[in-house]
């Protein structure tokens, strides 16, 4: 039944493109031709509004244009002439060009999408057809006339150039995804668009400063600035988007410190800030979100690992990995029902919880975790570990080269909060208190 439908599939489409590429249709007064062949062989004739038996579309009866994988070719000038439309949705349809200026014309459009799901690959290379979505140029400011727009969707095509301004002109504006292009300049003229609930702008080229406004986009519910040149500190403001479910901010090049004021987004289920270059700690208030996906890998995160991670209850996703984390695994991440936890190369240190022998995916390779192991783990769940040399055991314990005050600080911080790890014991005596401090004491003195 599946080779038959993908059968009749393919010989739909061998014959819209022997009619469209033999000749041009015939339209009656009142009709035209888009160049994508008779629209009757595009869909049947109940699902294909203002498609006439001339195999033209109607200008005063077409009010949708509504089809996936199948091969259109260009995007015509003429849809502009379509001036009933109000939705537009053309995926995996092969089309290429620019976006025609005509669309200023389209006043009535409430969907705007022409976009690549990635799948045409399923379609076999025999034929010789292309059916990705191919746009390309720039986005036209004439997309600002639409003053109807809610949605529009053009990810996964090849548009460079800047977003233009004119797209902030559309009020009544929802979602916005612009993902897998080759965009660039900045993002800060979206931040009048306060009706979005989505803005979707990942894998392009787009660069500068996360504006701090963006905290007056109150009704996000996914924002994901994703794998671009994004650089400068994560605004406090974001801290403002308490609708916010889905923030993706991972692949930049931002700095500084994570902002204590994201603990506030307390509805969403997936933080993804990794591979950036972050510092500082893990905020403390971690706890009190709604997380089942986090990830703070691939930074530059320093101190503990917060026992407040202990109360996320939904989470499943944690990655920690590839960062400067140090102290000892707090015991309160044995409630966590984790699915996967990467704690590898960082400065960890102490007892491996034998609960974590439920975790399906574990990574602990490069710490200093030189106890003995549950049995459970195996050799690449544990992978290297630097049991040979401890950082901080003469002293040193920020390993900045210099023995001084802020070892002494870092020190009693550790012994108040009962999560030294132990390689800070100087003395080697098998405990970690007053006297190591004393000991950190005399060295600085002497």
């Amino acid at each position: 039944m599946e080779r038959d439908s993908l059968k009749s599939k393919l010989l739909k489409l061998v014959a819209l493109l022997t009619l469209s590429i033999s000749f041009g249709l015939n339209c009656n007064e009142g009709e035209l031709d888009l160049g994508w062949g008779d629209c009757n062989l595009l869909l049947s004739s109940n699902e294909n509004p203002g498609c006439m038996s001339s195999g033209c579309y109607s200008i005063a009866h077409t009010t949708s244009l509504n089809y996936s994988y199948i091969y259109l070719g260009q995007l015509s000038d003429e849809i502009g002439n379509l001036t009933n439309l109000n939705y537009i949705h053309l995926s995996d349809c092969g089309l290429s060009g620019v976006i025609p200026s005509s669309i200023a014309s389209l006043s009535n459009l409430i969907y705007l999408q022409i976009y690549d799901n990635g799948v045409a690959e399923n379609f076999p290379d025999s034929l010789a057809v292309q059916i990705d979505s191919n746009l390309s140029g720039s986005i036209p400011p004439e997309i600002g006339d639409l003053i109807n727009l809610e949605y529009i969707d053009f990810r996964g095509n090849e548009l460079v150039g800047e977003i233009p301004i004119e797209i902030s002109y559309l009020e009544n504006l929802v979602s916005l995804n612009f993902s897998d292009n080759q965009l660039s300049g900045e993002i800060s003229l979206l931040m009048n668009s306060i009706n979005l609930t989505s803005l979707l702008l990942s894998n392009n080229e787009l660069t500068g400063n996360i504006p701090s406004n963006i905290g007056s986009l109150q009704d996000l519910d996914v924002l994901d600035l994703s794998y671009n040149q994004f650089s400068g500190i994560i605004p406090n403001e974001i801290g403002n988007l308490d609708s916010l479910l889905w923030l993706s901010l991972n692949n930049n090049q931002l700095q500084g410190f994570i902002p204590s004021e994201i603990t506030n987004l307390d509805r969403i289920y997936m933080l993804n800030l990794s591979f950036n270059n972050l510092e500082g700690s893990i905020p403390l208030n971690i706890g009190g979100m709604n997380l089942a996906y986090l990830y703070l890998n691939n930074n530059q995160l320093s101190g503990i690992i917060p026992s407040e991670i202990g109360e996320l209850n939904n989470l499943s996703y944690l990655f920690l990995g590839h960062n400067q984390l140090s102290g000892q695994i707090p015991s309160e991440m044995i409630n966590l029902e984790l699915l996967y936890l990467t704690l590898n190369d960082n400065e960890l240190s102490g007892d491996i919880p034998e609960q974590f022998c439920n975790i399906y995916s574990l990574e602990l390779s490069n710490n200093y975790f030189c106890s003995v192991y549950p049995d459970c783990l195996n050799t690449d769940q544990l992978g290297t570990q630097n049991c040979i040399q401890c950082p901080g055991n003469n002293g040193d314990i920020n390993d900045d080269q210099s023995l001084d005050i802020l070892d002494i600080i870092l020190m009693v911080n550790c012994v108040i909060l009962n999560n030294c790890d132990e390689c800070l014991d100087i003395n080697d005596d098998n405990s970690i208190d007053i006297l190591d401090i004393i000991l950190i004491l005399e060295i600085i003195l002497n």
